[in-house]
Formats: C-alpha cells, sequence, structure tokens
C-alpha cells in the first residue's frame, strides 16, 4: 500500500525510499514522540503450512472431523497429534520465504526482530522454511522464540 507519512518531508525529500523504508521511518518516528506507556509495534503474523491434519479434515469432511477423527491421534496412515507439513505445505513455507528474500533485498521490508513460533512441529518446520535461510541483520537474527497459549491469553 503506497501512501505518505508526515515524516517523508525530512526522511525522504526526494522520494527514493521504498514504502517499507518510510513505514518503517514512520514508527521509530511514533515511538521516538509517543509517552513512555505507548509503544506502536508491526506485527507480521503467518499461519503453518498444510499439515497431515489439514489433509485429514479435507478427507472425511468438517463435520466427521469435528465430530470423530480429530479427537483420535491419526487414522493408521497419517498421524495428526503433532502434524507433520506436507509437501505441499513446505511449498507454501517455501513462497513465504521467496516473499521475504524480495521484500528485504528489494523493498527493503524491516525484518522482524523477533520470530515467535507455536511449539508444534508444523508451526516449527514453517518458520524455518520461511527465516532459516535468509540473509538477515545480524542484530535481527532468525532466533525462533517457542511460546504456547495461557489459559487466558497469548503470552509473548
Amino acid at each position: 500500500m503506497n501512501r505518505s507519512y508526515e515524516t517523508d518531508k525530512n526522511f525522504d525529500p526526494n522520494h527514493e525510499r521504498t514504502q517499507w523504508e518510510r513505514f518503517e521511518n514512520y514508527i521509530v518516528h511514533l515511538n521516538q514522540s509517543s509517552t513512555p506507556d505507548l509503544k506502536y509495534k508491526v506485527l507480521y503474523l503467518g499461519r503453518h503450512g498444510q499439515g497431515d491434519h489439514n489433509v485429514a479434515e479435507a478427507k472425511y469432511g468438517k463435520m466427521e472431523w469435528d465430530r470423530y477423527w480429530s479427537k483420535l491421534p491419526g487414522d493408521g496412515k497419517s498421524n495428526w497429534t503433532d502434524a507433520h507439513l506436507t509437501e505441499i505445505g513446505i511449498g507454501q513455507a517455501r513462497t513465504a520465504n521467496a516473499f521475504w528474500r524480495r521484500e528485504l533485498s528489494i523493498e527493503k521490508i524491516p525484518a522482524p526482530q523477533r520470530y515467535y513460533t507455536s511449539p508444534l512441529h508444523r508451526c516449527l518446520a514453517t518458520a524455518n522454511f520461511t527465516f532459516g535461510d535468509l540473509v538477515l541483520p545480524e542484530d535481527r537474527a532468525f532466533v525462533p522464540e517457542v511460546k504456547e497459549v495461557n489459559a487466558t491469553r497469548i503470552v509473548i
């Protein structure tokens, strides 16, 4: 989404910066000019790629999956207690990797400062296929932090 920011006049007077660079500068500005109890953060959210459990749900249908199959560890052919990515799921994560590779090098998207993931195999694998081999700034290296859901809220 191409837009301008109030900080562009000083940061990018000749219109040479990318949208991502101008956005990052604006977020830095917001944080520098805000009160100590107010912080602006940018979240990049992603979903794990297709897993064995997704294939099983499609195979059995949502009603049967919810009623019966999802309560089992598997069906004798697949295990979905801690489902692994399918080849399609790996491909989806590699597509996300290509997006990040392009955006980092060409559009200058700011690399995430932190990488959160669920402890589930499909989530860890998706994170690794997406970010594991990217060239990232040293202070923003891909070091996944495993987080689990607290009973009332996500703890990060």
